[in-house]
């Protein structure tokens, strides 16, 4: 008995052109005497420069009280933890003295402290859902995540009268950004992008399925299954009739390759996702199950 070939469907390269106006709306514009502007005429009146743009207002996180006598000392002021605000002028003196930072007493940390947590409650009443609940019902079976919040020992917002000012906060600070941490020591590690996650099972044995949808990709393949491939992950292609027999040459290695009932159905992605779902609940029987692009070229 002969196997059904798949039907082949030619993918169109054409479309209508829908910037250009047609005939019927150009007779509808000349109708209306609809003419385009013309350009304006160049004036021989002298345009004044404009000004140039606002200068930025930095912030600055401070580490410590060390870094805070430092950066005061930087700086050329002296400075308290009532300030919040610094209008900084530029060091003019080539000689630099040792400026220092006032600590806040115990009564002005409390205050503060309690300042933060009215902030932190006035902004959870504006919340108008539970961030709780919604993490308790869908983080299910995942793996842990705790982001380590920063905690400063003072932070200032830094302003400057003058384009010249800003100019000597660059060359002091070397720092090009509006938000930084002064006084913080980075932390010696191995490089990230030469590690490799290893899976606990040596069988490689998915909790829930992987599947990719492709489409336009058949000549060379998609990357995400040459990632997976090297990673040693198993995965399900979902494709197009069309490009099916090309796509299960270069991936023989995917699990299966899986078929849409019909090619350029004009419908966008959504219906291959719908039909990952099916397979993974029908036939598989699976909780759960993940869809991946076919444009990824590597994982970090």
């Amino acid at each position: 008995m002969k196997k059904r070939k798949l039907p082949v469907v030619n993918e169109t390269t054409k479309y209508d052109d829908l910037v250009a106006a047609s005939p019927k709306t150009k007779k509808l514009m000349e109708k209306r005497r609809i003419r385009p502007r013309a350009k304006p005429k160049a004036s021989s009146k002298k345009v004044k420069k404009k000004a140039p743009d606002a200068l930025p207002i930095v912030k600055v996180k401070i580490a410590s009280q060390s870094a805070a006598n430092g950066f005061a000392t930087l700086i050329q002021q002296n400075l308290n933890a009532d300030q919040t605000y610094i209008v900084f002028s530029g060091v003019k003196k080539a000689t630099k003295r040792s400026f220092s930072f006032r600590a806040a007493t115990p009564k002005q940390k409390e205050q503060k402290e309690q300042s933060k947590l009215a902030k932190r409650k006035k902004k959870q009443e504006e919340v108008h859902w539970n961030t709780d609940d919604f993490y308790n019902r869908h983080w299910v079976d995942m793996p842990p995540f705790e982001n380590e919040e920063f905690s400063s020992f003072v932070t200032f917002k830094v302003s400057f009268p003058t384009i010249a000012a800003h100019k000597v906060w660059l060359k002091l600070t070397g720092e090009t950004k509006n938000s930084f941490t002064f006084g913080e020591t980075k932390k010696q590690g191995t490089k990230k992008a030469n590690l490799r996650w290893v899976g606990v099972s040596s069988t490689n044995k998915l909790r829930y399925p992987i599947y990719i949808i492709s489409k336009g990709r058949a000549h060379y393949g998609p990357l995400t299954a040459k990632v997976l491939h090297r990673l040693g992950v198993p995965f399900y292609l979902m494709v197009e009739p069309h490009e099916y027999h090309r796509y299960k040459t270069l991936c023989d290695f995917a699990e299966d390759v899986l078929v849409l009932p019909e090619s350029n159905h004009g419908m966008g992605p959504g219906r291959a996702r719908n039909a990952c779902w099916d397979h993974a609940k029908n036939v598989l029987k699976a909780k759960r199950h993940w869809v991946l692009d076919d444009n990824i070229a590597d994982f970090y």
